[in-house]
């Protein structure tokens, strides 16, 4: 049997300090992709709801949606710029973890494709497509 020689002692803030769960990088990068998914809901939710007799939910995509409603493009915007805000949060989270770096490469173009569909709107129906809409 061996004895075991301890240079430290242990106070009762120390021991207090362990008991407690300590915040992590990634604890609050999550909390930060949750907020951001939370902040998407509203705009995107009051740009379905504001569709009006000649939209067609079922057949029409979002990109429709954002140039034929009035203040669709903002709240588009406003969902996307939520979404890769949430996305940056965990980038940077999962930032120090090894092996992640594939997913943070994923969640980087995930993000950047985001805010391309918000600065790059498409073009009405019937009309003829440009730049924007060809991006």
């Amino acid at each position: 049997m061996s004895i075991a020689e301890f240079t430290t002692t242990f106070s009762p803030t120390t021991t207090a300090a362990l008991r407690r769960p300590r915040r992590t990088q990634l604890d609050r990068a999550a909390k930060g992709a949750v907020l951001g998914a939370v902040a998407a809901v509203p705009p995107i939710t009051a740009l379905h709801l504001s569709a009006t007799d000649p939209i067609e939910p079922s057949g029409w995509t979002i990109s429709d949606y954002v140039v034929s409603l009035p203040q669709g493009t903002l709240l588009f915007a406003l969902t996307t710029g939520a979404l890769a805000v949430g996305a940056a949060a965990l980038v940077n989270g999962l930032g120090p973890i090894p092996g992640t770096r594939g997913i943070r490469v994923l969640l980087i173009l995930w993000a950047s494709a985001l805010i391309v569909a918000a600065v790059f709107p498409t073009n009405l129906r019937g009309t003829p497509q440009n730049a924007s809409s060809d991006i």
